[in-house]
């Protein structure tokens, strides 16, 4: 009997010692799949202004940048549902041709603890609204 009183206290704290360094990593999965996303919406915001000529400070719509995305890409899949987001569920902001795609803040701060200091060195020019 104290033999597993023993393999479960040693059990226990394995996890205790291992979940924490678990979940950062899947936030931080989260954080790169999310600036994925990001690139992806900047790349179909430049393909469509280069083919149809839009000048800076035109915002496109879902179903404008669709027939841009990579097919099959997570981009490509909200575009369709005409709402794009986060892994987190959280918008992200198209914004007009010459400005780039921006994160929700609050997912924002959620990512700040994982993606290193400063935030703006993970995400480079994504910034958040």
């Amino acid at each position: 009997m104290t033999e597993l009183g023993v393999a479960l206290a040693i059990t226990a704290l394995f996890a205790a010692v291992t979940a924490p360094n678990f979940l950062r990593a899947h936030l931080r999965s989260q954080a790169s799949q999310t600036l994925k996303i990001l690139r992806e919406i900047e790349s179909t915001k430049e393909m469509y202004a280069a083919d149809n000529g839009m000048p800076y400070g035109v915002t496109p719509s879902c179903a404008d940048l669709l027939p841009y995305a990579r097919a099959g890409s997570p981009a490509a899949a909200q575009l369709a549902t005409n709402r794009v987001h986060d892994v987190l569920g959280r918008p992200i902001a198209i914004n007009a041709i010459g400005q780039l795609p921006q994160l929700n803040s609050v997912s924002w701060d959620q990512f700040a603890g994982v993606v290193g200091e400063p935030p703006q060195v993970f995400w480079g020019d994504f910034g958040h609204y």
